[in-house]
């Protein structure tokens, strides 16, 4: 062994390698270098070139805020500044997402489109070849495979999974393939960018699950970023046309859900409030019924002013009652003076004629004009028989006929002051009886009050729920009515040009594989060199 072999290749040990050494020990594997070069290059042309073209049709919503975000924490916190932008107040915008990623959303689409069936070979756009106008069973997966026969017809053979093939017959540009509770349609006319039509269509039936499995995975949706309530529905498929379809039928079922998801809230509300509002309007009617009976059997409408009323007529009645008692023993006293001084005929003694004159004089008898009229005969009977006096004597008998009628003039004033006397006791007895009924009804009035105002109370606030669950009930019609979805389409999902796949891009592609092809070959060289040494 040499010297140099025992010290090991230079430039790996004790020692750095230059620039210069690179490039001269990776010149010396120029022919790996430029065959791994060439075959990547050759592979990644290829692919560009040969791969189907996938083409993406993507779909844009903008999920409004909904009602209930004000009321969540989140919701309040997403109206601090920035608040957005750190995420808050963003579950309901991710739950939607959610939705619009659900198995019931896809298998709608799934279920619409019939996506079930999907064109193997050739590929591209499935409506340039047939038009899937029933499917049935949902669980069947199998094959169809149409050979043209040269002759401007194609036979079917139908092989379903696990069971032998099935001669589906012959059928024509136009003409209708049934089978399995599948009914495919051929387009009348080759597809646009063809002279004549394939030899060989494959259609394949896939399960629903697989279906939806397969739809699931080439579908991206997403939320966009800075804040916002935007997000993006694309799908990526060789199918430009189906691809659109795809999109925009994801976006329409998830607007027909939110339609009919929030509608179906509305009406639930609407449903609860008119059952609470008749139940309200049962119960006001009972409360204002037993306020309207309780209110005719007592006789009671506002007690507060009848108090007010009840009062007044207790203190007249104690005023007149005070004023009646007051004339009652003023009278008393003057008739005991007028009996001590004029003793009735027959005793012997003179009458007093000054007596009687003071009853006249009395505050209330003096303003009845009956008592006047007597006073006025008496005065004129006594001047007349002072005049005869001064002729004849006491006992004349014209004299004793005036004395007569005098005295009895001053009887019937007597028995008029007695008899008043006796009206005043009457009135006073009946004064005492209606203070006593309206002292009884004043201590009553509390308690039919109090039980008034229970009675008005319930009603007042049976009355107020009743028109609170009013306004409500309108208001829940009036969203009910006017009820938006929640969700706008911003963009539509519109068929990619066929010049513009999603994938392959040739340049990007030829960049990349540039990118790609230089660099394997440079690692294929140093990994040698290293295996080399």
């Amino acid at each position: 062994m040499t010297q140099s072999e025992m010290e090991g290749p230079r430039g790996y040990e004790g020692e750095g390698l230059t620039l210069p050494q690179l490039m001269r020990r990776l010149v010396s594997h120029w022919k790996m270098m430029t065959g791994v070069f060439v075959v990547v290059m050759v592979s990644v042309i290829a692919g560009t070139l040969l791969v189907a073209p996938r083409y993406r049709s993507t779909v844009v919503l903008r999920i409004m805020d909904l009602d209930s975000k004000s009321l969540s924490l989140g919701g309040q916190l997403s109206g601090i500044p920035g608040g957005d932008l750190l995420g808050l107040g963003r579950d309901d915008l991710e739950t939607e997402v959610g939705v619009l990623r659900s198995w019931r959303v896809s298998q709608a689409v799934v279920d619409s489109l019939s996506l079930m069936v999907r064109l193997s070979k050739p590929a591209g756009v499935r409506a340039d070849l047939f038009a899937v106008t029933a499917h049935g069973d949902a669980d069947r997966h199998g094959r169809v495979t149409l050979r043209h026969d040269g002759q401007g017809t194609y036979s079917a053979v139908f092989k379903e999974k696990r069971e032998d093939k099935a001669e589906l017959g012959s059928v024509s540009p136009g003409g209708s393939l049934d089978f399995a509770g599948y009914q495919i349609t051929l387009v009348e006319a080759p597809p646009s960018d063809q002279a004549e039509w394939p030899n060989t269509i494959r259609i394949d039936l896939l399960p629903r699950y697989e279906a939806i499995d397969r739809l699931r995975e080439d579908l991206e949706i997403r939320e966009q970023e800075g804040g916002s309530r935007l997000v993006n529905i694309a799908y990526t498929i060789p199918d430009r046309y189906l691809a659109a379809a795809v999109v925009n039928g994801i976006a329409d079922e998830y607007i027909a859900y939110k339609v009919t998801a929030e509608r179906s809230d509305a009406r639930y509300t609407v449903g609860e409030l008119s059952e609470q509002l008749a139940e309200q309007a049962t119960r006001l009617v009972a409360a204002e019924e037993q306020l309207r009976t309780y209110q005719e059997r007592t006789l009671i409408v506002a007690p507060e002013e009848e108090a007010i009323q009840q009062i007044k007529r207790i203190a007249q009645l104690q005023l007149g009652d005070d004023a009646s008692r007051v004339e009652r023993e003023s009278l008393g006293e003057l008739l005991a003076l007028i009996d001590a001084g004029a003793p009735t005929p027959g005793d012997g003694q003179r009458v007093d004629s000054e007596a009687y004159r003071r009853l006249v004089t009395f505050p209330t008898l003096i303003s009845n004009g009956a008592i006047q009229d007597l006073l006025t005969v008496l005065l004129e009977l006594e001047n007349e028989r002072a005049g005869l006096l001064g002729r004849r004597t006491p006992e004349n008998s014209d004299v004793l006929q005036l004395t007569g009628r005098i005295q009895e003039i001053e009887h019937q004033l007597h028995t008029l002051g007695t008899d008043y006397l006796s009206s005043l006791d009457g009135q006073i007895a009946a004064t005492g009886e209606g203070l006593a009924r309206l002292n009884a009804e004043l201590e009553a009035l509390p308690e039919r009050e109090m039980q008034y105002l229970r009675l008005f109370r319930d009603r007042t606030v049976l009355s107020e729920g009743y028109v609170l669950l009013q306004q409500q009930l309108r208001l829940a019609e009036v969203q009910d009515a006017i009820k938006t979805e929640g969700v706008r389409r911003v963009d539509e999902g519109l068929v990619a040009h066929e010049d513009n796949p999603e994938f392959p891009k040739p340049l990007v592609n030829l960049a990349l594989g540039l990118i790609l092809a230089g660099t394997l070959s440079v690692g294929s060289a140093l990994a040698r060199d290293l295996w080399e040494a």
